[in-house]
């Protein structure tokens, strides 16, 4: 067994036990003695981005690609990294590279989805949130995000359902009450144009979400 490998797994071990500093410590060693090992710029960008070191990561991330640009989880911890860093354009790329790898990892496209979301491009993030729950149909992230994008396309109803999935997931998320709140509103104004309360409520929700301009 060579030092490298010892420093290696003992990093891989600090590691699974969330011991961050310390894995990132063990892989800075290994990494001194074989700097060709993909698997520990993996680990240690894995690491860094636990420790919420976005750009240390994404270095490190950048190393393990170029020895093995086949290693999937190397593309989505980057795009994850990059989303971090509200770099959405640059993150999907990285989303894209993943799922070409293994596309059954509903986290890729769920935050490809939300990177599309941030973008406004709702059309997209919502096909995004679709792949995610045939996946796993239990992620309260996916049902509200997608339920959000709805909202901002003014569907209305539709919203209305999926935030009433991510509520039976989550029901102490105030955001999804929020914005449940608010497209039943609208919903009720379009049975009823002439409810003056129903105008109140949606102002009084629109200035929770700061939307100052449309609740005056």
């Amino acid at each position: 067994m060579t030092q490298s490998f010892t420093y290696k797994k003992k990093g891989i071990q600090f590691l699974k036990e969330k011991n961050y500093l310390e894995a990132v410590n063990n892989f800075v060693k290994a990494l001194e003695i074989n700097p060709e090992d993909w698997e520990s710029w993996n680990s240690r960008g894995e690491s860094n981005y636990h420790l919420e070191q976005y750009e240390e990561a994404i270095n490190d991330f950048n190393k393990a690609l170029e020895i093995y640009p086949e290693d999937f989880e190397s593309w989505k911890f980057r795009g994850e990294s990059k989303y971090y860093l509200k770099q959405y354009e640059e993150a999907i790329n990285d989303f894209n590279k993943a799922l070409e790898i293994y596309p059954e990892d509903f986290e890729n496209w769920k935050f490809r989805g939300i990177c599309k979301y941030c973008l406004e491009q709702y059309e997209e993030a919502i096909n995004d949130f679709n792949k995610a729950q045939e996946i796993y149909p239990e992620d309260f992230e996916s049902w509200k995000e997608r339920g959000e994008s709805k909202y901002y396309l003014k569907q209305y109803e539709g919203a209305i359902n999926d935030f009433n999935k991510a509520l039976e997931i989550n029901s102490e998320d105030w955001e999804t009450w929020k914005f449940r709140g608010i497209c039943k509103s609208y919903k009720a104004q379009e049975i009823n144009p002439e409810d003056w309360e129903t105008w109140k409520f949606r102002g009084i929700c629109k200035y929770c979400l700061e939307q100052y301009e449309e609740a005056i």
